[in-house]
């Protein structure tokens, strides 16, 4: 069995596609190339993985993963269409009275929990 190193990023998925059906046909079956494709601790993919990976059904997602199969590690980056108020990390929230912005966990709150603090519920018994 022989390791395989994380390559440097760069390559695109329908080249590991191609090289995959070539090691396929190579080595005849796909649990011979998982095993080609084994890193440190084991196999990176079940072989049923690699073999949709091959067949273009997969594209893995895991850096660490993407990493091996020297495939480009990129990320997503989402535009926000508003203004995030300060002291909030989410579009939307809402402004109290006293002018303090809050996110709420109910429909019906309408002030932010420093002037409405949570209650605990009451116990029976």
């Amino acid at each position: 069995m022989t390791k395989v190193e994380p390559g440097p990023s760069g390559r695109s998925f329908q080249e590991l596609r191609l090289e995959l059906n070539r090691d396929y046909c190579s080595l005849g079956s796909w649990k011979k190339v998982a095993e080609k494709w084994s890193y440190d601790v084991g196999v990176v993919c079940h072989k049923a993985t690699i073999s949709r990976m091959a067949a273009g059904k997969y594209e893995p997602k895991r850096y660490e993963i993407r990493c091996v199969f020297g495939l480009h590690t990129s990320g997503t980056i989402k535009p926000i269409a508003g203004a995030i108020p300060d002291g909030t990390q989410a579009l939307f929230a809402q402004q109290c009275e006293c002018g303090q912005y809050y996110i709420s966990n109910h429909p019906l709150r309408r002030k932010c929990f420093v002037c409405s603090p949570y209650r605990k519920r009451k116990r029976n018994g």
